[in-house]
């Protein structure tokens, strides 16, 4: 995930059983290996970015169907007092639309959902999980897992800026009501927005 501060929300993805980091994340990673072989960088702002491990705790923000895949918006609590962001798609096998049962399934390969506190037992924790119940975690077991928050915090504002992708503006505002094609250019209609693209990036919104 990335820092807030980050003006474009990085997409990630899950398929066949693996994560990958987006473009933002090799960009970073090809980086770090020029400055180790002795070759920095030129000189750019950075971005904070964090690669979050099994047992740490994010909110889900925003969930978005595409045509090759489910798109869900993540949102983190403050570390060093920074929050992180991300996008992260999980892409349908080429050629295929699975069912519900199938995109849950492959959803629980990565997110674990913390259950509701309000569910639990009013037994004052006298309450033991059921035999074979896993205790409440995120993406997986792990000893130190962080405690959960209290109450999700406000989602940060969307925020579409000049050069962004159709793509990029789907992962942030979802699939638009309407589209009008204009040859180079293309407006994305929304209930209160209107995006406009000229050449594939954004130009215009209002």
């Amino acid at each position: 995930m990335y820092s807030t501060a980050n003006q474009v929300l990085p997409q990630n993805t899950y398929k066949a059983g693996k994560l990958s980091e987006g473009a933002f994340g090799v960009h970073d990673n090809v980086q770090k290996f020029g400055s180790f072989i002795g070759h920095p960088p030129p000189q750019q702002a950075q971005t904070q970015s964090r690669h979050f491990v099994t047992g740490e705790k994010f909110w889900v923000t925003g969930i978005a169907t595409q045509s090759d895949g489910v798109v869900f918006t993540l949102f983190s609590d403050p570390y060093n007092d920074v929050r992180y962001q991300c996008t992260l798609k999980f892409v349908y096998p080429k050629g295929s639309t699975p069912s519900t049962d199938d995109v849950l399934k492959t959803v629980a390969e990565v997110f674990k959902v913390q259950p509701d506190d309000s569910a639990k037992s009013d037994d004052k924790g006298n309450a033991q999980p059921a035999a074979g119940q896993a205790p409440a975690a995120d993406a997986a077991p792990a000893a130190d897992a962080a405690p959960a928050a209290e109450a999700p915090p406000p989602a940060p504002p969307a925020t579409v800026d000049k050069g962004q992708t159709p793509d990029q503006v789907v992962a942030i505002l979802g699939q638009p009501e309407k589209i009008i094609n204009l040859g180079t250019k293309q407006i994305y209609v929304y209930k209160d927005l209107k995006v406009t693209f000229v050449n594939g990036k954004v130009t215009d919104a209002q």
